[in-house]
C-alpha cells in the first residue's frame, strides 16, 4: 500500500525520549491504521500531521470505526497521540486493544531501482514487498511507492507495516536509503546533418564530413549517403547507434560563361577594334617660279613618268623632277622653235 506524499525523514532516536504515538492510515478498511511511535521533533511526524491536516487515504465502504460511522470515499486522517502518553489514542483501535499488537508476519520491503544509462538519464524507482511491486494487500506502506529522480541523487523513503506484521529489525518502520548512479560518462549526443558542399554544376553535391569530435566516427558510404556511429567505447543517447544522413540533393546551378559579369545578362565578348592606321600625307616639292605654268609630260611629248617612279618626297624623286621640268621645258622651246620655222617657210 502507498501513500500520495513524498515525506523523506530522519529515524527517530532510540532512547525513548520525547516519543508520541501515531495511528498511520493505510489503504485497508479491515485494517485502517497502523501504530508507530515517532520522535516528536522528527520530520516524520511533519508528514504524519500532514496526513492528518490532509488525509492521503480514503475508506472505501460505508462502515464505524470506533464508534464513529464513515461512507465510502470519505477521507481517512492520521491520528497523532499526545507527547508522553503511554499509550496510543484509542482511536486507533475499533474496540479494546492491546497497546502493543503482536507481530505475526515479517515483511522484507525494498526499493527497485533502474539504473541511469544513455538512454535513460534520469533513475526511475519502485518499493517492493518480497520482490512484489508495492500494492493494497500487501501490508506495508510506503511514504513514497515511486517516482523518478535526477542520476545521482540520494533518497530516503519510510516503509510502515500494518498491525500484526513486522520488519527484520523488530519494528513496524524502516527507513530505506537509496543512492543512485551517477550518469555514464561515454554518452555522446547523436550529431546533426553536416554541411553540404554544392558547387556550380550537375549532379555533384556531396556532404563535408566534421572532424574533431573524438566520440563519433564519420564515413561516406558508396551511394553519396554519410553514416555516424559513436567511436569505441561510446554510446549514443537516444535509441539509434548507427545515422545515415541520404545523399544530399544537387541545386543543378549551372556555372558562369567565361567572360560573363555576375548580376548582369550574359553576353558573348565583342571582339577588339583594331587601330585605324591613316597614311603619311606627304608634301609635294615646289620649284620657286614655276608655280604659274608648268609644262606637262605630254606637252613635252614624253607620256606618262613610269610607275615605279621614285617617291616625290625622296632626294633622287627630287632631283628627277627637277631633271624632268628641265626636259619639258627644253622640249616646249624646241617645239616653240620648230613652229616658228614652219611659219617662216609658208610665209
Amino acid at each position: 500500500m502507498a501513500t500520495a506524499t513524498s515525506a523523506q525523514a530522519t529515524a527517530p532516536g532510540d532512547d525513548g525520549e520525547h516519543k508520541v504515538w501515531v495511528c498511520h492510515a493505510t489503504s485497508s478498511d479491515t485494517n485502517p491504521y497502523t501504530i508507530i511511535e515517532v520522535d516528536v521533533a522528527s520530520t516524520k511526524l511533519e508528514a504524519h500531521e500532514a496526513h492528518k491536516a490532509t488525509p492521503n487515504k480514503r475508506w472505501k465502504t460505508d462502515g464505524t470505526w470506533a464508534g464513529a460511522s464513515h461512507t465510502a470515499d470519505q477521507p481517512k486522517p492520521d491520528i497523532i497521540g499526545t507527547p508522553g502518553d503511554e499509550n496510543p489514542p484509542s482511536d486507533c483501535y475499533d474496540s479494546e486493544t492491546p497497546s502493543t499488537p503482536p507481530a505475526s508476519k515479517v515483511l522484507n520491503p525494498t526499493i527497485d531501482v533502474t539504473a541511469p544509462d544513455c538512454n535513460n538519464t534520469a533513475v526511475t524507482w519502485v518499493g517492493k514487498v518480497d520482490g512484489a511491486v508495492d500494492n493494497a494487500d500487501d501490508h506495508v506502506d510506503f511514504d513514497l511507492t515511486s517516482g523518478t529522480v535526477a542520476a545521482g541523487q540520494t533518497i530516503v523513503v519510510t516503509a510502515i507495516a500494518e498491525n500484526g506484521y513486522e520488519f527484520s529489525n523488530g519494528k513496524q518502520e524502516v527507513d530505506l536509503e537509496k543512492s543512485f548512479a551517477a550518469l555514464p560518462t561515454n554518452c555522446a549526443t547523436p550529431p546533426p546533418a553536416p554541411q553540404v558542399n554544392d558547387p556550380c554544376g550537375p549532379n555533384n553535391a556531396v556532404w563535408v564530413l566534421p572532424t574533431g569530435d573524438p566520440k563519433v566516427v564519420w564515413s561516406t558510404l558508396p551511394n553519396g549517403d554519410a553514416q555516424v556511429v559513436p567511436a569505441p567505447g561510446v554510446v549514443f543517447t537516444g535509441n539509434s547507434q548507427v545515422l545515415t544522413f541520404a545523399k544530399p540533393v544537387d541545386s543543378n546551378v549551372a556555372c558562369d560563361e567565361p567572360g560573363e559579369v555576375l548580376g548582369t545578362e550574359s553576353a558573348a565578348p565583342k571582339p577588339s577594334k583594331k587601330p585605324e592606321v591613316k597614311p603619311t600625307k606627304t608634301s609635294e616639292p615646289q620649284v620657286l617660279g614655276t608655280e604659274a605654268a608648268v609644262p606637262t609630260a605630254v606637252d613635252a611629248g614624253l607620256g606618262s613618268l613610269p610607275a615605279a617612279a621614285p617617291a616625290p618626297g625622296s632626294l633622287l624623286g627630287q632631283l628627277l623632277a627637277g631633271a624632268g621640268v628641265a626636259l619639258m621645258l627644253a622640249a616646249g622651246w624646241l617645239m616653240t622653235a620648230g613652229r616658228r620655222k614652219v611659219g617662216a617657210r609658208e610665209a
